[in-house]
């Protein structure tokens, strides 16, 4: 964990997140990224955005759910009713992409503590798991013109919990809006982004409903968190061809590799044309 602050007691600090978790829903680590770090990733992920908010039209949807092992790092964009938002997903299969680096090693040094709130191995997600489970680094841009992401809950029992690292902060680099969540004890709106400094923090269960309100001003919202989840069970189901096949059998097999990627790109120019 090359990028968590040294004064940090991580056996104190799992003891205080579980604690205030099972009590509000959410905990705020103060200081956990070591600032140098935390610095640096904010820097390299403004010039990220600055680049690729001129050629939204070219991107393709933000990706939600739907993860194939071994697929393509995405950059997406999307403006509809459920969110306004610029989003790259970043795998561990894939080569990392160099100016994300350090953002991507601070992604998965705090999930390595998540997993350790959770009672797991440190490393889990980071590799395809049994049960298909995996975390990958998603980073996204609530533009400054009323970007935001609808309320929602992310499963019915507390099993999700997430985190949040936030580059840009409220007051500061945007003046409205941000991310909030309803707190477990008396179902009360908080307003984690007010809340929120360099270099914290904010980890909460995701089955509490979240969201962020519509960002207005400056920079707007940048923030990142490794996200759970699992690859298609397709996607790892493999057949095995050899010598023996008849010519017809291979011919009948390779023909799926040509028509597959050809179907889903024609369903995806369809899904883009509809309202």
């Amino acid at each position: 964990m090359k990028t968590i602050n040294v004064d940090i007691d991580i056996n104190l600090l799992v003891k205080k997140a579980k604690s205030s978790l099972a009590e509000n829903g959410y905990f705020i680590a103060k200081d956990l990224i070591k600032k140098e770090d935390y610095f640096a990733a904010r820097e390299n992920c403004l010039q990220y955005f600055n680049e690729l908010e001129t050629c939204s039209e070219k991107l393709s949807h933000s990706l939600r759910g739907y993860v194939s092992a071994g697929m393509k790092d995405v950059i997406g964009f999307s403006r509809n009713k459920a969110w306004y938002l610029f989003r790259s997903c970043f795998f561990s299969w894939n080569r990392a992409n160099n100016q994300m680096s350090k953002m991507i090693s601070i992604s998965k040094d705090i999930s390595s503590i998540r997993n350790l709130i959770k009672g797991l191995p440190t490393d889990y997600g980071e590799y395809i798991e049994d049960d298909n489970s995996i975390a990958y680094t998603s980073l996204s841009n609530y533009p400054n013109d009323g970007g935001f992401l609808r309320e929602h809950k992310d499963g019915k029992q507390s099993n999700i919990l997430h985190f949040k690292v936030e580059l840009t902060h409220k007051g500061v680099d945007y003046k409205k809006g941000g991310f909030y969540i309803f707190e477990k004890k008396e179902n009360k709106k908080v307003d984690i982004s007010n809340l929120i400094k360099p270099g914290d923090v904010a980890f909460f269960d995701g089955s509490q409903a979240h969201g962020i309100d519509p960002v207005f001003g400056d920079k707007g919202r940048v923030a990142f968190f490794q996200i759970p989840t699992k690859v298609n069970d397709s996607s790892r189901f493999g057949i095995y061809t050899n010598d023996g096949w008849s010519l017809l059998k291979r011919g009948a097999f390779r023909s799926q590799l040509l028509i597959t990627p050809k179907l889903k790109k024609l369903i995806n120019n369809f899904i883009k044309l509809l309202p």
